[in-house]
């Protein structure tokens, strides 16, 4: 596998995509995106079931 490395601060990314240090963007990022995504789900199911 190629390595890839963070946009914001160069290290060599994780397998799981995120960086190696805690407090990097990149995993700000992710995190927030991981929270958006359960969020809307949330707001699916809820929808779903007063339909």
């Amino acid at each position: 596998m190629k390595e890839q490395y963070c946009e914001w601060c160069g290290s060599v990314l994780l397998e799981n995509g995120r960086c190696p240090i805690e407090d990097c963007v990149q995993n700000v990022l992710l995190d927030a995106l991981e929270e958006a995504e359960k969020e809307s789900e949330e707001k699916k199911d809820d929808s779903n079931q007063t339909a």
